[in-house]
């Protein structure tokens, strides 16, 4: 298959653009360093503080409506855990997949809105959130922890962070040790299994920041050897497990180590990807809500986050998940520019891997 042409702003960044913003935002940083922040347009409630939460008012709520991505094998526990913190809060969990979460919401917002905390594996929606005017303005004080890079004040906040890596099974000696030996250093037949950037987050995640790191020469080598396409962690390894696929290239270290395979930590970066909270602009029950997300980002929350889901805690100084490496071990990968670019750019990295990897 033909290459889509990439003839804007750079080689590390040149896609056909969707829309002028993004360009300018390119440009801005391949040619003068990252952009200056700017001004986003967003509803505030009125009357009391929002940086406040009223216990009584949480009281007469009586429940908080958790919208997540998360496994319900993990998120009902969590709920569990918060309601025995809180037994005057009954926590409703509806769980589906990242982008049939966001429809939901969308079709609540022109109808009724229902939920009040949103967590998905994907930042560039709650940019988008916000850009919208869709989120509270909640300052939680568990926030003033976290990594400034990890949040938006007052808006979102990272209550779980993942890495993708490469995996093979136990015993294969493979010589790799990073994502550009991928190229050199696989046998001629050998097929990569690769996650569809299209339906998950962490994969956008690792298509955007190895194109950031090495341009559009990396997905355009990768197109052309063997590979094939995954929507889930489960799909992939099932597939490494059963001898379809040699290696798995952009697998979340957490599900790697679970399920027993041999972890390369790659040397030139693994893609970090992280699980914002926010309560949304339309919360039917707010002070609930601001609860659920101070638990969520207390360590309290954040141990339960880290030994249900595998995934890192975003608390700094909380052990890492399971026998993975500590962060502070991995050379990660996060975006060099602003997490509105991110956001920007991904319908068309989308396209643009559609057409790469159909």
């Amino acid at each position: 298959m033909t290459a889509r042409p990439c003839p804007i702003i750079s080689s590390a960044f040149a896609p056909r653009l969707f829309l002028a913003a993004a360009i300018v935002l390119g440009v801005s940083i391949f040619f003068t360093g990252c952009p200056a922040p700017r001004t986003l347009e967003v509803k505030t409630q009125q009357g009391a503080n929002p940086n406040e939460i009223n216990v009584d008012e949480a009281k007469r709520e009586g429940e908080v409506v958790w919208y997540t991505s998360m496994s319900e094998r993990n998120a009902k526990p969590i709920a569990d855990k918060f309601m025995e913190q809180y037994p005057f809060i009954t926590c409703h969990v509806t769980r589906a997949s990242t982008f049939q979460i966001v429809q939901r919401i969308e079709g609540e917002f022109k109808t009724t809105p229902r939920a009040d905390v949103l967590h998905v594996l994907d930042p560039a929606v709650f940019v988008s959130l916000e850009q919208d005017g869709r989120l509270y303005h909640y300052l939680s004080s568990y926030a003033a922890k976290i990594p400034t890079n990890e949040q938006s004040s007052g808006y979102w906040s990272s209550c779980r962070a993942e890495v993708t890596v490469l995996a093979f099974r136990p015993g294969d000696t493979t010589p790799v040790t990073s994502w550009a030996d991928l190229f050199p250093k696989l046998p001629p037949k050998a097929i990569i299994g690769l996650k569809d950037a299209e339906k998950s987050g962490s994969a956008y995640a690792t298509y955007y920041l190895l194109r950031e790191k090495y341009g559009y020469s990396f997905w355009d080598r990768m197109k052309k050897l063997q590979w094939r396409i995954y929507r889930t962690d489960r799909d992939m390894i099932a597939a490494l497990q059963r001898g379809e696929v040699s290696v798995l290239a952009g697998v979340m270290a957490d599900s790697a180590a679970k399920a027993g395979l041999r972890i390369v930590w790659p040397t030139d970066g693994a893609p970090l990807v992280i699980g914002p909270v926010a309560i949304l602009a339309t919360a039917p029950h707010p002070n609930a809500a601001k609860l659920f997300e101070d638990f969520l980002l207390s360590e309290r929350g954040q141990t339960q986050l880290r030994d249900l889901t595998g995934a890192y805690g975003t608390l700094p100084g909380l052990a890492p998940p399971g026998k993975l490496l500590p962060l502070s071990k991995v050379p990660v990968l996060s975006p060099k520019a602003s997490w509105d670019l991110y956001t920007a750019l991904q319908p068309s990295l989308q396209d643009e891997y559609a057409t790469n990897f159909p």
